[in-house]
């Protein structure tokens, strides 16, 4: 997983602790295509794990709600959001 990949949380991450072969595609692009710099190209990695623990968090929450049990009788609405 991503988490496994580059780190489980953004307060985790690290250039060094990046997978060599997943640093060395990302190098290419954010590095010599981009042109980010060491600081920015760890932002991009600490947004990116922060975006997908918020969507998980979020989705296990939405799943936890709709698999709740329901008293006998109990009608259930869908939500919008």
């Amino acid at each position: 997983s991503l988490f496994n990949e580059i780190a489980a949380t953004p307060d985790e991450v690290s250039l060094d602790k990046i997978k060599p072969e997943r640093r060395a595609i990302d190098r290419i692009i954010m590095a010599d295509i981009l042109r980010l710099s060491d600081e920015e190209q760890l932002d991009v990695y600490r947004a990116v794990i922060d975006v997908i623990k918020s969507r998980l968090d979020k989705a296990a929450s939405v799943t936890a709600a709709t698999t709740a049990p329901r008293p006998p009788g109990a009608v259930c609405f869908p939500t919008t959001r």
